[in-house]
């Protein structure tokens, strides 16, 4: 029961974690194509 409780916010957690990854990626990508 307490993994079912914990596993909503660790998605959620995750969720969030792989947006910002897209986030900078596309940051990083708009650097380099501007330099190059």
């Amino acid at each position: 029961k307490q993994i079912a409780r914990l596993k909503e916010p660790s998605l959620k957690c995750v969720d969030l974690v792989v947006m910002e990854l897209c986030n900078v990626v596309r940051l990083c990508t708009d650097k380099m194509a501007r330099y190059p």
